[in-house]
């Protein structure tokens, strides 16, 4: 399972509060930690595999591609997989 995927899960777990077994307040929190928590972790790069008439970049992370041109990449920031690109238009790195 990829961070990705879990941090997916998480969101869903967060929908259904347990009635009676913890207080509603602790488990969002709870899960809005072990959110950032997995967030945190998972650090990417998009990856120029070929150019063209636009340019395909890969994740680092997962292996999914995109198409775009370098200067629209910093509109990725993230991939599907929840990695956090290097350089892209959120972050400083």
């Amino acid at each position: 399972m990829t961070n990705g995927e879990a941090i997916e899960i998480l969101r869903k777990i967060a929908l259904y509060v347990p009635t009676g077994v913890i207080e509603p307040s602790d488990f969002y929190l709870t899960i809005a930690l072990a959110i950032e928590a997995l967030e945190e972790k998972t650090q990417g790069e998009w990856k120029l595999i070929s150019m063209g008439l636009t340019y395909k970049y890969q994740c680092s992370v997962c292996g999914r591609t995109i198409e775009t041109t370098p200067m629209f990449l910093p509109k990725y920031p993230y991939c599907h997989c929840g990695a956090k690109m290097k350089g892209g238009a959120e972050n400083d790195t």
